[in-house]
């Protein structure tokens, strides 16, 4: 992992372009926030990567000058995070917006409506200064120039494509007023390579660059510090499946009783949150088209756009050259897994190669993802269901249980794994053991009897095979 600079110091002054260090949360961190989270207790459930991202954003917003009672702000995907209740309580007006559904595939938005979020807040708050809504960060129906400043935290990441991540920062410059600020927290990979899987995309250093090239109306705000201490116990990588757990740990001001959860496991990557902050000095616009993007990322945005509308043809011709060049290179091997991954789903839903082709595709796929503890289970899920629908359950088998044991897997995801192996073999032999153990040992990753039950056992069951249950 590459630091710019000596190991960031846990005091550093914001505002800043600085990547996350859960030192800073000891002694209650740097804003206000602290003392909401103290009143909450054990009723708010908050990981070390989450308390720091609403930390950095609470403190860079007050370091600025506008988280007082004359304030208007805006939240982008909020979701039911914590912060915007404590806004709410120093502002004047605070709007947070996300999509919300009760089947939403972000737990943070999972709400039947935006009226339950608001109900479900950690703690009292002015009900009058808060509005939640129902709405796309991209469109967000509020007035022109209306807010003295916008946040996100690791939502504009969610996004499809990079060109919907410019739209984002469009309409974030569209609700500030002049001389307003946009404050958020994204994920940054720590490995000098795109991560572009659509609904998660981490900048890297290159995308910085593009940013203050595609943004002439914001001002990048303070110095850029890219230094990350990996010798620090908080900052060492974190198994997806254990994200329950540190959600569900003790919420307090030592960061000691949770001494991992700021970097995350990310297909074969590494990911931490970013903090960065923009002053709006302008209306001037740039299209994405003359926003500067690299040549790759241009192509790549063009072929997930194909890929979003069904044109599997003119996708996979985009894609095909990057997954063939983009792997010879082992620090794009992350993207050129992503390529890969979705030229498969092309090919495979388009009818454009024969069974022959398919399987090519698929061994090329598993050799460059490699034979190590951690496989990119986003990219290989595919190829397990294919080979299982070509009548290889072997092969199925050795992919899917791959993926299923490596750290980089979502708990959620092993489950979804999981039933598909126990289906296959209706319950019996030692793959389907193998799985159903993989889902049992998700208790000591902090999931409760429910959401095994729901995620898996009940699963199990609608597909007609009988198991005793957890």
């Amino acid at each position: 992992m590459k630091s710019d600079t000596e190991p960031s110091d846990p005091h550093r002054p914001l505002p800043r372009t600085c990547l996350a260090d859960v030192r800073e949360l000891r002694g209650g961190g740097r804003s206000g926030f602290a003392d909401a989270v103290r009143e909450a207790g054990s009723r708010l459930e908050a990981e070390p990567r989450k308390r720091w991202e609403w930390d950095a954003i609470g403190a860079t917003l007050g370091a600025l000058g506008v988280d007082g009672p004359d304030a208007d702000l805006v939240g982008l995907g909020v979701g039911d995070e914590a912060l915007m209740f404590h806004l709410a309580r120093r502002c004047r007006s605070v709007v947070g917006v996300d999509r919300y559904a009760a089947d939403n595939a972000w737990r943070e938005a999972r709400y039947r409506d935006a009226e339950a979020v608001a109900a479900a807040a950690p703690f009292d708050y002015p009900a009058d200064r808060l509005r939640v809504m129902d709405a796309d960060m991209r469109a967000v129906p509020r007035p022109d120039a209306s807010a003295d400043a916008v946040w996100s935290c690791s939502s504009i990441e969610h996004v499809p494509d990079p060109a919907e991540l410019l739209a984002v920062f469009h309409e974030a410059q569209r609700l500030l007023r002049p001389g307003g600020v946009l404050v958020v927290t994204t994920e940054f990979s720590l490995h000098d390579t795109p991560y572009l899987l659509p609904g998660v995309l981490a900048w890297d250093r290159r995308t910085l660059a593009w940013a203050d090239a595609a943004l002439p109306g914001l001002e990048r705000l303070g110095p850029t510090d890219l230094g990350y201490d990996a010798s620090c116990m908080g900052h060492a990588p974190t198994p997806r499946r254990r994200e329950a757990a540190l959600r569900r740990g003790r919420v307090s001001g030592d960061v000691d009783a949770a001494p991992q959860g700021v970097a995350r496991l990310a297909g074969i990557s590494v990911v931490v949150p970013i903090l960065l902050a923009w002053r709006k000095v302008s209306d001037e616009r740039r299209a994405w088209e003359d926003s500067g993007p690299a040549a790759e990322v241009r192509r790549y945005t063009e072929a997930l756009r194909h890929h979003r509308a069904q044109r599997d043809r003119e996708a996979a011709a985009l894609l095909g050259p990057m997954f063939g060049t983009l792997g010879q290179d082992g620090a794009t091997r992350q993207w050129a897994l992503h390529a890969g991954r979705l030229l498969l789903e092309c090919e495979a839903r388009g009818g454009l190669v024969s069974e022959a082709g398919l399987r090519s595709r698929i061994a090329a796929l598993r050799e460059l993802s490699g034979d190590g503890p951690v496989v990119d289970a986003d990219c290989l899920d595919l190829c397990g269901y294919l080979l299982g629908e070509l009548g290889d359950p072997a092969g199925a088998d050795a992919v899917d249980l791959a993926c299923l044991s490596s750290p980089s897997t979502t708990a959620e995801h092993v489950m979804q794994l999981a039933t598909r192996v126990v289906v296959r073999h209706e319950g019996r032999g030692e793959a389907a053991a193998r799985a159903r153990a993989e889902v049992e040992g998700l208790r000591g990753h902090g999931l409760t009897e429910a959401e095994l039950r729901a995620g898996f056992f009940d699963r199990v069951a609608r597909a007609g095979v009988s198991m005793p249950g957890p």
